[in-house]
């Protein structure tokens, strides 16, 4: 219950807020709150980013379902407008730019990942439109001095791998291979789960970069194994991670301790068998992998 109850009460402080701004102008005279996000069809994000939009549909739903939202004393229903960024970023600054001046949203959700809402805050900047970021945690992506992007959700990627780590350390593992896509978020989540290795008193045996789009990991898992590595951290995306997990299986590479970020979202869990024994922490709760229904 608490997770749902979390997953509506953010966008929809975010909403409130927006609502104090000269947008809310626009809202009120159409009789709706228009809210715009880009989703990536393909791509890198693919994955995380439709997961991402089902918890907003949910959201979504359940205000509507409730009335909408209030403002000055009168409530308004929520239209999500959502237009494909296909995980690039320079597709998403033209997209976003659509979203504010054609289809004129009373405020934006940022797009999935740092990466993407870094080139979405450079338009949303420029036109001077409310930004929700929903997962975006790079901690460069804050020093940037966006004063329209607030985020409601993330903790610095630095230290995401924390309380990993000390579990790592409990379990007896001395040594970790950290691997990661070339990209902000998989280089930070590294980064952090590096330092934090080394705090918990673990060798760090290979901390190894590849670049985006790669698919043959069969290398790069052979040397973590030679390193002597007892904890493989891959910090990437599902995509990468799924391919990850299956290619160790047809390699016969086993690792005693394997920590994967998004080992628990509805696509990983569906590749069967294969994620079992893999640790990872709770992005979505099991109810928000599709549309709410009328209680």
């Amino acid at each position: 219950m608490f997770a749902k109850s979390w997953l509506f009460r953010l966008p929809a402080l975010a909403l409130a807020m927006a609502a104090l701004t000269p947008s809310a102008a626009s809202a009120q005279s159409s009789d709706k709150i228009r809210v715009g996000m880009t989703v990536s069809s393909t791509g890198s994000f693919a994955l995380a980013s439709q997961s991402g939009v089902r918890g907003v549909e949910l959201w979504v739903d359940d205000v509507n379902r409730r009335g909408g939202i209030e403002v000055n004393g009168k409530k308004y229903p929520v239209e999500l407008v959502k237009l494909d960024d296909r995980s690039d970023k320079q597709m998403v600054t033209r997209v976003y730019e659509r979203l504010i001046v054609d289809e004129k949203v009373d405020l934006v959700f940022a797009p999935f990942g740092s990466t993407l809402t870094a080139a979405a805050a450079t338009v949303t900047e420029r036109l001077g439109k409310y930004m929700m970021v929903w997962s975006a945690a790079s901690d460069d992506l804050y020093k940037q001095g966006f004063k329209n992007m607030v985020s409601g959700t993330q903790m610095p990627v630095s230290a995401m791998l924390r309380a990993n780590m000390e579990l790592a350390a409990k379990q007896g593992v001395k040594k970790v291979a950290l691997l990661y896509s070339d990209e902000p978020f998989p280089a930070g989540l590294a980064e952090g789960g590096r330092e934090q290795a080394t705090k918990n008193g673990m060798q760090v045996v290979l901390f190894e970069k590849y670049p985006k789009g790669q698919k043959d990991f069969s290398t790069i898992l052979q040397k973590a194994r030679a390193a002597g590595a007892e904890a493989l951290v891959p910090t990437s995306y599902e995509g990468d991670l799924i391919s990850m997990t299956r290619q160790m299986k047809q390699l016969d590479i086993n690792f005693p301790y394997v920590f994967m970020v998004y080992a628990s979202t509805p696509q990983f869990q569906a590749i069967g068998a294969d994620a079992n024994y893999i640790y990872s922490h709770t992005n979505y709760p099991p109810r928000s992998t599709g549309r709410s229904t009328p209680a």
